[in-house]
This record gives C-alpha cells, sequence and structure tokens, in this order.
C-alpha cells in the first residue's frame, strides 16, 4: 500500500484525505477517522496483514471490516471495538492503512479541509 502511494503521486491518501474531511464535518473527528479507516481496510486488503500473515488473512481482515459497515454509525463504531480486541488477540495490525489514514488526515489538515479544533 505505501509503496503504491509512492508511485501514484499519493493518490490514494489525496482521495481518503476527501472522504476523512466528509466523515470528520458529518461525525466528529475521533468518529469520522474510525470511519474513513473502516472504509479504507474493507476497500483494499491491508500489506503489513500480508507480509505477516499471508494475503488470505489480510483479505479476511479486510471483509471484516467491510461487514460492519453500512449499519447506524454508532453500532459500526461499537463493532469496530470489538473488531479491534479481535486484531490485539490475533496480533492483526493492519498498520498500512493506518499509515495511509495518517497520511490522509495530514493532506486534509494542511488543505484546511478540517480544521484545528480551538482548545
Amino acid at each position: 500500500l505505501v509503496a503504491r502511494e509512492w508511485s501514484t503521486g499519493f493518490e490514494r491518501s489525496f482521495k481518503l484525505a476527501e472522504l476523512l474531511a466528509r466523515r470528520v464535518a458529518e461525525l466528529g473527528l475521533n468518529d469520522g477517522v474510525v470511519m474513513t479507516y473502516l472504509e479504507a481496510l474493507a476497500e483494499v486488503a491491508d500489506s503489513l496483514v500480508a507480509s505477516k500473515f499471508g494475503i488470505k488473512k489480510a483479505e479476511e481482515a479486510s471483509m471484516m471490516a467491510g461487514s460492519i459497515l453500512g449499519q447506524e454509525v454508532q453500532e459500526t463504531l461499537r463493532l469496530a471495538e470489538k473488531l479491534d480486541r479481535k486484531f490485539i488477540e490475533e496480533d492483526v495490525n493492519p498498520g498500512s492503512t493506518a499509515d495511509l489514514i495518517g497520511a490522509s488526515l495530514f493532506i486534509a489538515l494542511v488543505k484546511g479541509t478540517i480544521l484545528r479544533s480551538e482548545e
């Protein structure tokens, strides 16, 4: 995932930054980030999981993320917590997807589509 970003000029990160800005506007920062992460993981198997456990496990992680989308937001977030615990128990770390979300968050902040909260 990360190498593909380098080779495409961070194309997916910029697309995810747009989605992230919409989700944050709708749901707030934390929930918007979580929902965007789930959508990104559901869309493309995580390369870190694939390198550690194989493509089948990476695709399974994507399918699990996808299976909790489409619910009411609060239910999806509740199920995301359960999925997170399952990943931790199995030592599954979809970290490449997390890296993309980090890059997307940075892009959105720099572009001003997500504003830093006033403290």
